[in-house]
């Protein structure tokens, strides 16, 4: 799932009976995530670093236009982290 339609997915799978049939993926990690997560309605979570994604990018143009410094690299990376109910 690559938008916020989590839930109603989650919903959806329990109402017609399958929730742990079917394999879900989604992103964030989230506090409804992992409680979909632990009950099982999710399988695993991609967990992106939202924060650190919303956050660089404009530190980046900052610094950029209003200091006029220069990204020390062109890529930055970040880190991925992947959720199941074994390692949450």
């Amino acid at each position: 799932i690559s938008g916020n339609g989590q839930t109603g997915v989650c919903r959806a799978l329990r109402r017609f009976q399958k929730a742990g049939k079917v394999c879900v993926l989604c992103f964030d990690l989230t506090q409804g995530n992992v409680a979909e997560l632990e009950k099982g309605s999710l399988d695993f979570i991609l967990d992106q670093n939202a924060g650190e994604q919303g956050y660089r990018p404009a530190m980046l143009l900052y610094d950029k236009l209003l200091l006029g410094e220069e990204p020390t690299s062109e890529y930055l990376y970040t880190d991925i982290c992947i959720k199941t109910r074994f390692n949450l």
